[in-house]
């Protein structure tokens, strides 16, 4: 399984860059409710992920139900354990 501490940096560090507010995250952060995270903001936030890590999240414009920095974590872990085939 992928660094959780490596994930949460990346994670902050583009959080900063999509809201321009730094912040401490701890995992259990709903994107939504407690980080203000919008639609629009969270295909940013994945954007920065995408290319600071050279995973891929999502495809084909479907959103994966991503609820809480967890979540997220979990997400990114799991495609960094096994990345998408991008020859496809």
């Amino acid at each position: 399984m992928a660094d959780r501490t490596k994930i949460i940096d990346v994670l902050e560090t583009a959080y900063t860059s999509v809201t321009r507010v730094p912040r401490t995250l701890t995992g259990s952060e709903s994107l939504r409710d407690d980080l203000d995270v919008n639609s629009v903001s969270l295909l940013e936030l994945f954007s920065k992920i995408e290319e600071e890590l050279d995973i891929v999240l999502f495809e084909n414009m479907e959103l994966p139900d991503v609820q809480t920095v967890d979540d997220l974590v979990v997400l990114i872990s799991t495609e960094l354990d096994t990345p998408a085939d991008r020859t496809a």
